[in-house]
């Protein structure tokens, strides 16, 4: 067996490293593609806001010649910078069932950000934090909702065999409606209607749809909102106006400017909530690719 883990360097070697997921993944009934112009662009230095204060290295592993993973480190300077801290990353960890190649995609990433005087290693993030992260550890017979992980059972071991331990768990709750209910509110608990109903009384609270033609300033309400409102959690780093704008942007052609509320008391914005279709039951269909016939088959489911 011949283990190779070398640094992209091609436009070859990264068109392999974008299209290497379906390699993994093509059995997996319930896999959603990324949209390839999405993966290229969060990796673009150039184009991907993150990458004014974060710095890179991505990898792809070959075993006998054929793509068999690959890895991103990640340095985020203006992370470390704020919390005094020397973490690392790593991102956009893929590999076939072989400990052999995990154990190589880690150690590469592992000495990179080791040359950098990081002494820990921490993901996966795709790339950041706001992104896709973590590994599935359960679940994996439901399809992901946006920004979920959904990676192959055996991952969870592969990077235990190369040296990681667990560090958070990340919970997602899903919820469905008896069909014989027709509104949602009767699922709901009566404490939570009550809240409702008694903030709904405050004279000096207005909770309005998001104003799409004026998106741009929306998104910097909504930004402050984010920042201040995560801003007592150990560990995290504000935004910068354009790392949300472009998170924010992501979803602007999915959205339903009712199911985006904003939240405001005598005037000031307080808070803001979001509600997304299920997009990715749609997005399964496309095989990463919106040409005419991707849209097409996009519009139709």
């Amino acid at each position: 067996m011949t283990l190779t883990v070398k640094p992209i360097r091609t436009k070859k070697d990264l068109e392999k490293f974008i299209h290497f997921p379906w390699t993994i993944y093509h059995s997996d009934k319930n896999w959603v593609p990324p949209l390839l112009a999405d993966r290229i662009s969060k990796l673009d230095i150039d184009k991907n806001p993150f990458w004014q204060t974060a710095e890179r290295e991505i990898w792809l592993a070959e075993k006998d010649g054929k793509p068999a993973g690959t890895i991103a480190a990640i340095f985020n300077h203006r992370r470390n910078e704020k919390l005094k801290d020397d973490v690392g990353m790593f991102g956009f960890f893929e590999s076939i069932d072989d400990p052999t190649v995990a154990r190589g995609l880690v150690d590469a990433a592992t000495f990179w950000l080791k040359d950098r005087k990081l002494k820990k290693i921490r993901g996966p993030y795709n790339p950041s934090e706001t992104d896709e992260v973590g590994i599935l550890v359960e679940g994996f017979d439901t399809r992901p909702a946006i920004l979920e992980a959904h990676t192959p059972s055996y991952y969870p071991a592969l990077l235990e065999s190369a040296g990681m331990i667990k560090f958070q768990e990340i919970v997602a709750r899903m919820r469905l409606r008896p069909p014989e209910l027709r509104d949602l509110a009767e699922a709901l608990p009566e404490k939570f209607i009550k809240v409702a109903r008694l903030v709904k009384k405050r004279p000096d609270l207005v909770i309005r749809p998001v104003d799409m033609k004026h998106w741009d300033s929306e998104i910097h309400l909504a930004c402050d909102i984010y920042n201040q409102a995560l801003s007592t959690l150990p560990e995290y780093i504000p935004l910068s106006q354009d790392e949300f704008r472009e998170f924010a942007n992501s979803f602007k052609s999915i959205m339903d400017p009712n199911l985006g509320r904003l939240a405001t008391v005598n005037g000031k914005p307080v808070g803001f909530a979001l509600a997304l279709p299920d997009f990715n039951q749609a997005l399964q269909h496309v095989n990463g690719k919106l040409d005419l016939p991707g849209l097409l088959k996009l519009m139709w489911f």
